[in-house]
């Protein structure tokens, strides 16, 4: 922006602002405009009035502004974005930037690894000043992801690897928290939930009952079954029922190039569930991290061990924590998996029913316009439809509805014709992998792995 058109936005501003001395968004404009060339006006101006709305989009730039001249009160104000989300990353970094301008290095690294741990995305370049990094090692080809393990720097004087654990445990304890979704929320699948009730709910909720057969909650299960068919739904409904603890952890969330990280990373996770027990552990795509170990290069055969290691309880007290996982493909991993103690139960989560089915379209449905709509007659002609599938499918037919409005200009509903037609167009997804999955029931099944899933075929 020329200097010109600068002062004159800058005047215009300050006119709309003297019209609604409330109007925090203009105010914060204006101050940041202002803070190059004038940093104590633009303080002024942000401290002639109330704080500003506590949400980030405007504490965040204000306490950026601040900072530059009356930077306690900036720290005060990211504090509160802090107290309402521990988890929010830019809060970290804008207090690192700070804390370095002032002179306090040590909190500010500590800050800034915060932020980047929070957010990978984030970073200063007053902190990346690093030197020269030695030469990458060869990519581990066994893996086949090409992505190389290195030794992580030493964390230097300002920072040490007891503070960046602490760190990592603010990580893993925010992913998690209360499900407030229980069996309720998932339609049909009564037999699924039946297997994961008495496996699972029950030794939450009676204790006393399975310790007296030497029985006691924890453990691991895997669920597994074509994609977009509730996997992931149904471990939020079990912590909703069981009232605990619920973290969902992604297996890239976990992995770092940093050599040691990614295990450390993974403890930390554990060690949140275990002190807010009970808990429950839902990992996603678990064959990202249990597949074989014949097919897995030597760092992710390492962090395969340390997975199992934590979940045995080996080394803690894994009482009320359950690990629960979810697979599209549980012929790639490893059996030391599925050994006692670890996922030795094992359940098929098989494409909704019919009633599943017509709950699962009564829900897309909600909301929408339509008229002389008969889910029930639609949930038969759906079968081995995903839930995913049923959601695609309510998508088609809703947009042949929105383009007759919008051709005509006349109000329009969904139909059921609309529904019929969309149906046409579209297949279940789950048919190549019911494909590829009998294979395995038929010929891979000496250990009854896939007991469930040859029952389900032969329907």
């Amino acid at each position: 922006m020329n200097p010109d058109a600068h002062k004159k936005t800058i005047a215009l501003l300050e006119k709309l602002l003297a019209a609604d001395a409330a109007d925090w968004e203009t105010r914060l404009h204006l101050a940041e405009l202002l803070a190059p060339d004038h940093s104590a006006n633009a303080s002024q101006l942000l401290l002639a009035a109330p704080n500003p709305p506590p949400c980030p989009e405007f504490m965040l730039p204000a306490a950026r502004v601040l900072g530059l001249t009356h930077p306690d009160t900036a720290l005060q104000w990211l504090q509160q974005v802090l107290n309402q989300n521990k988890a929010e990353a830019r809060a970290y970094l804008e207090r690192a930037r700070i804390l370095h301008r002032t002179g306090q290095n040590r909190e500010a690294e500590k800050n800034y690894h915060t932020a980047t741990l929070l957010d990978p995305s984030l970073s200063l370049p007053e902190f990346e000043e690093t030197p020269t990094p030695p030469p990458a090692p060869k990519a581990n080809a066994a893996s086949g992801s090409g992505t190389a393990v290195m030794p992580r720097p030493p964390a230097g004087d300002n920072i040490s690897e007891d503070e960046l654990n602490q760190v990592r445990e603010l990580l893993a304890e925010v992913q998690g928290g209360k499900s407030a979704i229980t069996f309720r929320d998932v339609g049909g699948m009564d037999a699924v939930k039946e297997r994961v009730r008495l496996d699972m709910i029950l030794p939450f909720q009676k204790p006393e009952l399975y310790a007296k057969f030497g029985r006691k909650a924890g453990g691991g299960l895997l669920l597994y079954g074509p994609p977009g068919c509730g996997k992931t739904l149904l471990a939020r409904a079990t912590a909703g029922e069981c009232g605990a603890f619920f973290s969902s952890v992604s297996i890239p969330e976990i992995l770092s190039k940093w050599m040691g990280e990614s295990e450390q990373h993974l403890h930390q996770i554990f060690e949140v569930a275990r002190r807010k027990a009970p808990s429950i552990l839902f990992f996603d795509e678990i064959d990202a991290l249990g597949v074989k170990r014949s097919e897995a290069g030597s760092s992710m055969a390492t962090l395969v061990n340390v997975f199992l290691t934590e979940v045995d309880g080996a080394s803690a007290d894994n009482t009320n924590v359950f690990v629960l996982a979810a697979t599209n493909m549980p012929w790639r991993i490893d059996s030391a998996f599925r050994r006692p103690g670890r996922f030795d139960r094992v359940v098929f989560v098989p494409p909704p029913d019919e009633t599943a089915r017509r709950s699962i379209l009564d829900l897309h449905l909600e909301g929408l316009p339509h008229r002389g709509v008969d889910s029930e007659k639609l949930a038969k002609r759906t079968e081995r439809f995903s839930g995913a599938d049923l959601k695609a499918l309510v998508n088609a037919a809703s947009e042949q509805a929105l383009m007759r409005e919008l051709n005509s200009g006349v109000s329009a509903n969904l139909t059921q014709d609309d529904l019929d037609n969309a149906r046409k167009t579209l297949k279940p997804s789950t048919l190549e992998w019911l494909e590829t999955a009998a294979n395995y029931a038929s010929y891979a099944n000496a250990a009854g792995l896939y007991d469930d899933l040859a029952e389900y075929l032969k329907k």
